[in-house]
C-alpha cells in the first residue's frame, strides 16, 4: 500500500473569502507549489484556512490544528 501525503493549504487572510479553486487545480494538476508531488503520488488535502490576518496570529496554529483534524477524521471513527 502506498503511503498517503496529506497536505494542509494556509493562505493569506485578505483573500479569506476565497474558495480555493485555483489552489485545488493546481494540487489536482501538480502545478505551481504542487509540482513537487508525482501525478502519481497520492496526495489527500486535509485542511485549508487563512493565517488569521497580519501579523499571521492563526499560522502558528494552523498546522497543528490541521493534524488535529487528521487524528478525529482517521482515528475517532475507529474508536467509536
Amino acid at each position: 500500500m502506498k503511503k498517503k501525503t496529506k497536505i494542509g493549504i494556509i493562505i493569506c487572510d485578505r483573500y479569506r473569502n476565497c474558495a480555493g479553486g485555483k489552489c485545488f487545480r493546481a494540487l489536482q494538476n501538480r502545478e505551481g507549489a504542487f509540482d513537487i508531488y508525482a501525478k502519481d503520488e497520492d496526495v489527500e488535502l486535509v485542511g485549508y484556512t487563512s493565517c488569521g490576518g497580519c501579523p499571521g496570529g492563526n499560522i502558528e496554529y494552523a498546522p497543528e490544528e490541521m493534524k488535529k483534524m487528521v487524528l478525529r477524521l482517521f482515528i475517532l471513527p475507529l474508536v467509536l
